[in-house]
């Protein structure tokens, strides 16, 4: 994944955004976001 991508992830992440509308505005599947919030600490879990 390429790095701007992945900071768009964790700031709408950290926006509170859901991984639904995350999806649709980036492109990038909902798993990959689900892991992305996991490594950048957005998800208590």
């Amino acid at each position: 994944m390429k790095p701007h991508l992945r900071i768009t992830v964790q700031t709408l992440l950290g926006r509170q955004t859901s991984q639904r509308e995350i999806e649709r505005m980036t492109g990038v599947d909902r798993k990959t976001i689900r892991r992305i919030g996991r490594e950048s600490g957005a998800y208590a879990s």
